[in-house]
């Protein structure tokens, strides 16, 4: 199930909903080769907030203005994706005609996608849980495996677009991470959506503190004016909003989702209520 649901929640909290359903995606590239929203890996806006953009196991696709349309790049296979103001952050596997190591390790993207630079690992890394700041310039992933740059698996973060990678000790942290949101204007603030619950740290993934505990957490993300997480625990029909400081979480509705979970949330760069 690769639905894609669009939220715009009012002040007043009465929240308006579409859901677009895969097969009218599909329908709409019925022209091309390649399966279409084929495994999604993540989600992300573009610079202006007009288009959401979604990776899969066949490169890029956009949707905008009520249209769907293929980012004109290399269709790797993407296993990890973030969106910022500059550029794209990814990782996973190269397109067969790419002639890249495999895996990719971390490549970023400072044209929407149509051309791809490795920063480092390749051959190495294949990073499933990727989420940089907004403005802030940091990378976190969720490392699966040692390698060169990481001597043990866990919790790492670049600010230098993996020149270095610090290890995180994750002190508090409970359970499998699935998800990282990171703060878009402080770099040492990262949110851990995990199978315990979600948790946040503000000095770079050296200690957490529970938000929310007790039960699996499939998806996160931090409000672009810093103030607020969004959430969605496992096989829920609501998205949750909690604010970074404390304080109990607000439920939005979301059309029912019978089989599946809500696997990512991003966020508008350009309009707080546009989910």
């Amino acid at each position: 199930m690769n639905d894609l649901l669009r939220v715009r929640s009012s002040r007043t909290g009465r929240v308006a909903m579409r859901l677009l359903a895969a097969s009218a995606a599909a329908a709409a590239f019925s022209s091309l080769a390649a399966p279409v929203l084929h495994h999604v890996h993540g989600l992300g806006f573009t610079a202006d907030g007009k288009g959401v953009v979604v990776p899969s196991h066949f490169g890029l696709d956009t949707y905008r203005d009520g249209d769907w349309s293929r980012v004109h790049g290399p269709l790797h296979d993407f296993k990890g994706f973030a969106s910022t103001a500059e550029a794209f952050y990814a990782s996973g596997h190269p397109a067969p005609q790419a002639r890249l190591p495999d895996p990719i390790g971390l490549a970023k993207s400072t044209d929407g996608g149509r051309t791809w630079q490795l920063l480092g690992l390749a051959g190495e890394a294949d990073f499933h849980v990727v989420s940089a700041g907004y403005r802030s310039k940091s990378v976190y992933v969720s490392n699966a495996s040692a390698n060169s740059k990481m001597p043990q698996p866990g919790l790492y973060v670049t600010f230098d677009d993996g020149k270095s990678w610090l290890r995180a000790a994750g002190r508090g942290l409970a359970g499998r991470i699935q998800s990282l949101a990171a703060h878009p204007d402080d770099r040492a603030i990262v949110v851990a959506g995990t199978t315990a619950g979600l948790f946040v740290s503000r000095d770079a993934g050296k200690r957490f503190r529970s938000v929310a505990r007790g039960r699996a957490v499939s998806a996160a993300a931090v409000s672009m004016d810093g103030n607020r997480v969004y959430f969605v625990y496992e096989y829920t029909g609501r998205l949750l909003s909690a604010a970074l400081n404390g304080g109990p979480p607000m439920a939005i509705a979301l059309p029912a989702l019978m089989t599946d979970s809500v696997a990512y949330v991003a966020l508008s760069p350009t309009a707080l209520d546009t989910i």
